[in-house]
Parts: C-alpha cells; structure tokens; sequence
C-alpha cells in the first residue's frame, strides 16, 4: 500500500512562495517592492481604541505598582527572588448589557 504524499507540487510551490513574499515584508505589514517605491503614498491614520487605551493606562498602574514593590525590597533585589509581575497576564473580558445582546460578526468577503 502507498501513501499521498501530504502535499503536493503545487501546494508545495505556493507555500514556499507564500515564505518568500512574507519575508520581504515590512514591520508595517507593507511589501518592499511598494516601500520602496518613490511613487507610492502612505497616508498615515490613526485610531484610539477605548480597550487598548484601558489596556494601557492599566499596564502603568500595574507597573508602577511593581516599582514601588522593587523599591521596598531593597536597592539590588537578587534576580531570582519572586516579582509581583511573574508570570502576569491581562485579559480582557466582553461584559455585553443584559438587555443588549452583542450582534453578529459580519465578516468580509
């Protein structure tokens, strides 16, 4: 009895592909042949997300709670002695109102 091989040539080709374009991305998520580009436009925008903002303002309560901490341990505490932010994760929890139920996400074509 033979196997399929899992992938075959042209799935192989448009993922290696797929490799090549993602490495000559930018940071900003543009490609290098437009980056490059004296021609091209990159309006910039900007946006305030409120979650992002709380997310924000909360991460500098918690750290400035950690320095405080570090400053009543001493001047060099030893590295490996526990911190407040071991281990830390925020989340963020959608609390929708209970007359208002959240609607469905559209998503694009």
């Amino acid at each position: 009895m033979s196997r399929e091989p899992e992938w075959d040539d042209a799935q192989r080709d448009a993922l290696l592909g797929l490799q090549i374009y993602e490495s000559q991305l930018c940071r900003c998520g543009v490609h290098s042949t437009l980056t490059h580009d004296p021609e091209q436009r990159f309006p910039l925008d900007s946006d305030t997300c409120p979650v992002c903002a709380g997310l924000a303002r909360y991460d500098r309560i918690l750290r400035d709670g950690d320095e405080q901490h570090l400053q009543r341990m001493g001047s060099t505490p030893p590295p490996g002695m526990p911190r407040p932010s071991d281990g830390r994760h925020v989340y963020v929890h959608h609390e929708p109102p209970a007359d208002r139920p959240v609607p469905p996400v559209q998503l694009q074509t």
